[in-house]
């Protein structure tokens, strides 16, 4: 839809679009062409195709949003995101097998675990949960039941490590909670594994959004889902 207002300097000529404007100003020979030809559909091809040659002044291109509260877009029924984050510390050791450094020796590290996850706030005044996407206490029994209580202070070995099954026996007796996994248990790799398991326990209304750990203060590694 075009919508054209007169001045006597120049003509404003809007172009409405998903409520998007685009505003291009005419001099006063614009201006007097469109008062000949009073067909909007005829004018507004004659400004398309002959937009260079008319423009006096400038022209002056620009998006902006209006009409919110009266037209339903796309853009304006999106609602924000709101996340939150449970932040986790643990201690856990490993060996990367086949690791051409000092990390292929049990060595370990002080974790920070971020777990961020998103969803509707509650909204029913009726909820002991009204205002919250998921309750922080909620959310840490998810991730304690589903990482922590296995992984901390664990040692992780992958399993194509060569230990005899007495030896497995062994070290069992030996440290007590000792992890065979089937990949490197590299920080990339955990946090995929940590991404499975706490999405297999979250309410089917909430998302996991990002993990982030850290192995040391200045290192780190991220999971995001696929998009």
């Amino acid at each position: 839809m075009f919508v054209f207002a007169f001045s006597d300097r120049r003509l404003e000529c809007t172009f409405t679009h998903d409520s998007y404007i685009l505003i291009f100003l005419y001099s006063k020979k614009g201006v007097q062409r469109y008062k000949k030809n009073r067909n909007y559909a005829n004018f507004s091809v004659s400004l398309t195709e002959k937009l260079q040659k008319k423009v006096n002044l400038f022209v002056l291109f620009f998006y902006f949003r209006i009409f919110a509260p009266k037209y339903k877009t796309p853009l304006n029924r999106c609602e924000p995101m709101i996340t939150i984050t449970k932040i986790f510390h643990y201690e856990m050791a490993h060996a990367l097998h086949r690791y051409d450094g000092a990390c292929a020796n049990i060595h370990g590290h002080s974790y920070r675990l971020e777990v961020t996850v998103t969803g509707p706030v509650i909204t029913d005044a009726m909820n002991p949960k009204c205002g919250m996407i998921i309750d922080f206490g909620d959310l840490k029994q998810i991730v304690q039941n589903t990482v922590l209580n296995q992984f901390d202070h664990a040692l992780v070995l992958n399993s194509a490590m060569v230990v005899e099954t007495h030896g497995r026996a062994f070290l069992q007796n030996q440290f007590g909670n000792i992890i065979f996994v089937d990949y490197q248990p590299t920080n990339e790799n955990l946090l995929v594994d940590f991404a499975q398991r706490i999405q297999s326990a979250l309410p089917t209304d909430i998302t996991l959004v990002c993990l982030r750990m850290y192995e040391t203060n200045a290192s780190f590694a991220e999971w995001t889902p696929n998009p």
